[in-house]
């Protein structure tokens, strides 16, 4: 049965007021104009140990969002389609402080660390951990899929986002990911080059990446403006007021008198 035009403007209306707003499915930082190895490849003479790459808030709107699935792509114009290869690693989602890219004077503006721990912020979940089949088409697409074991609920006004990946045993030959520069993004990488460390942080860098989120309705906890307190008077100062009124209006007719 369909609800008369009014019906449903008012409903509209009452589920603006209630905070409840849609979601995008997708969250996509498709920047892809070079190749990384960083940090499933099999880099030549270079090894991660330890990775991160932070997200901007002001790319998943205002709402909080469900994260349920990361993804991938193979760079383009190269040896991009790999089959199925076991990787083994742990990935981490966790809100941080720390700025990302060129936004500076933001509510996020901690300068990167070159540690892995001193970047991580709040709410530091584990995804996965264990020994995964990743494989891809080489197609322009984002089919190299990270799978979660809990999904992630990320709320940009607590900060950006941010992936750790640790642990990691094993690489894909020859293989590049999509990556490239921007604004939104930025990385720290520890790692062994050649034998010696090899440990950097770059701001407007990073891998292309889409995140997964739910498509359903997700009340917001708080109004983008604070509402303003007006404090109630108590009973006593009322009582006091009152009076107070009171008396200014029998010494008026006293004066009259």
């Amino acid at each position: 049965m369909m609800l008369p035009k009014k019906f449903g403007t008012l409903l509209l209306l009452l589920s603006s007021l209630a905070g409840v707003q849609s979601v995008n499915a997708n969250v996509t930082f498709d920047y892809d104009n070079s190749s990384n190895c960083f940090p499933f490849g099999s880099c030549p003479v270079n090894e991660v140990i330890e990775y991160q790459q932070f997200y901007s808030h002001y790319q998943f709107g205002t709402d909080p969002l469900e994260i349920t699935g990361i993804r991938f792509k193979p760079a383009q114009g190269g040896s991009g389609g790999f089959e199925p290869t076991s990787l083994s690693f742990t990935l981490t989602l966790s809100t941080t402080l720390s700025n990302v890219g060129s936004f500076y004077g933001d509510y996020a503006n901690q300068a990167l660390s070159n540690s892995f721990a001193a970047n991580l912020g709040v709410n530091t979940v584990t995804i996965f951990s264990g020994t995964v089949s990743l494989s891809s088409s080489g197609d322009d697409v984002f089919d190299i899929a990270i799978p979660f074991a809990t999904p992630y609920l990320y709320d940009p006004y607590a900060g950006n986002l941010l992936i750790g990946i640790s642990n990691i045993n094993g690489g894909i030959p020859l293989t590049g990911f999509a990556a490239g520069g921007s604004p939104l993004i930025s990385r720290f990488v520890n790692g062994v080059y050649g034998g010696n460390p090899n440990v950097f942080s770059e701001a407007g860098y990073g891998l292309a990446t889409q995140f997964i989120s739910t498509a359903t309705p997700i009340p917001e906890p708080f109004p983008d403006q604070p509402p303003l307190y007006v404090p109630e008077p108590s009973a006593p100062a009322m009582l006091f007021a009152g009076l107070g009124l009171l008396y200014l209006r029998r010494r008026q007719k006293w004066i009259k008198k």
